[in-house]
């Protein structure tokens, strides 16, 4: 730990929480954090993605892995996004900012960026360390039994914003145990839509975060709900019926 790099620090503001932090405090967090990441298998010269960024938290993650000699940079790295339709652009487009290389796969000719490069969805699994979920459920799973005993290298994260559908949970939990998916980020679960208040502790994936908990990460499917995210649905929403009765 490097205590030099507080001694100027006074109380700093978290812009997203309001909150406040003195230079003691900080230091106290990024102590805990380094134990957090050790414990959960973070080692020298791994890479990490950071999912949160300009406010008190980001600060101390960043600081937590730098003094475990963990690059925090995605520049260059592979990102995978299956389904390139309105949300897939929008994280095609920030995965560029970062200096990422974009793959996508998509069963329609779409046109997009020259810098998006088109492949199959085996080589996105291949050669992808960071996968999204994107595409829109037509009653066809996607990452199948099959398609996930393919997987034959370690992929970083599987990040699902789609539908629980598109995904075999139970081969999947197979995948995550074997380490060949290391993290797994979902907003859905297979039928969560109809589920009663019993049925979610049933599903493979709810019951393996249990045990793994610090790889696998469940929402309770309110994936961009918010005040500004439900008026810009509507709009959009508005706007595509617009055209087609107009």
């Amino acid at each position: 730990m490097y205590p030099f790099l507080f001694s100027n620090l006074g109380s700093i503001k978290d812009f997203e929480t309001g909150e406040f932090c003195n230079k003691d405090e900080i230091f106290e967090k990024i102590k805990r954090k380094i134990i957090f990441f050790q414990n959960s298998g973070v080692k020298e010269k791994n890479k990490v993605l950071l999912l949160h960024g300009n406010n008190i938290d980001f600060f101390v993650d960043i600081f937590a892995l730098w003094q475990l000699n963990v690059s925090v940079v995605c520049h260059d790295e592979n990102i995978g996004i299956i389904g390139l339709g309105r949300i897939g652009r929008l994280i095609a487009k920030y995965a560029m900012s970062f200096g990422m290389n974009v793959l996508y796969t998509d069963n329609k000719n779409i046109y997009c960026s020259k810098k998006y490069k088109k492949k199959s969805l085996q080589l996105i699994l291949k050669q992808a360390e960071f996968i999204f979920l994107c595409a829109s459920y037509d009653g066809k799973c996607i990452l199948d039994s099959s398609v996930l005993k393919s997987i034959n290298k370690p992929i970083n994260t599987l990040i699902n914003v789609s539908r629980g559908e598109l995904i075999d949970e139970e081969a999947l939990s197979k995948i995550i145990k074997r380490k060949l998916i290391l993290k797994y980020f979902t907003d859905v679960l297979d039928s969560d839509s109809i589920w009663n208040k019993k049925e979610y502790k049933n599903n493979p994936i709810y019951k393996l975060s249990k045990f793994y908990n610090n790889r696998i990460f469940i929402t309770p499917h309110i994936g961009g709900y918010s005040q500004e995210a439900i008026l810009e649905t509507r709009n959009h929403v508005m706007t595509k019926a617009l055209k087609v009765l107009l």
